[in-house]
């Protein structure tokens, strides 16, 4: 009768030690995840409306995007004057990433855009707009450290 007492007994401490060891901390990344902080230099930038060919500008003027960890960033644009500097802040739920560009002199009428992160490693960023729904307006926008 003490034999299954002690197998039971076994099995149970053997699970218990199983969830200890293979449980993480909150907050625990997996080793070399990729984080959205830091500059991004804008590689291309491509539009594509329904019916017409991309759009593409390639990284002039050494564009760029700064993320930092208080939420927000400045942006140096592919088609603004070399000197041009726009600061915003963000906001990420899930893969969604939502802007607020306030009204600025290089930025007059301000600006919320939302896209999708659609790559995001520890070299490459990929984020895509849906600029105008009715008119199928599709920006990427390419970034790489």
């Amino acid at each position: 009768m003490k034999k299954p007492f002690t197998l039971v007994k076994f099995l149970f401490i053997t699970g218990a030690c199983f969830l200890l060891i293979s449980c993480s901390k909150k907050g625990d990344q997996a080793p070399g995840a990729a984080s959205l902080l830091g500059k991004w230099n804008i590689t291309a930038d491509t539009s594509h409306t329904f019916g017409y060919p991309p759009y593409i500008i390639e990284g002039i003027n050494s564009p760029y995007m700064q993320f930092n960890a208080d939420g927000t960033g400045t942006q140096k644009n592919n088609i603004g004057t070399p000197d041009d500097v726009e600061t915003f802040t963000y906001k990420i739920s899930h893969d969604t990433i939502a802007f607020n560009f306030p009204v600025q002199p290089q930025l007059p009428y301000g600006n919320t855009p939302t896209g999708v992160i659609k790559k995001l490693t520890s070299k490459n960023l990929i984020i895509e707009y849906d600029l105008i729904s009715n008119l199928v307006v599709i920006e990427r926008v390419y970034m790489s450290r």
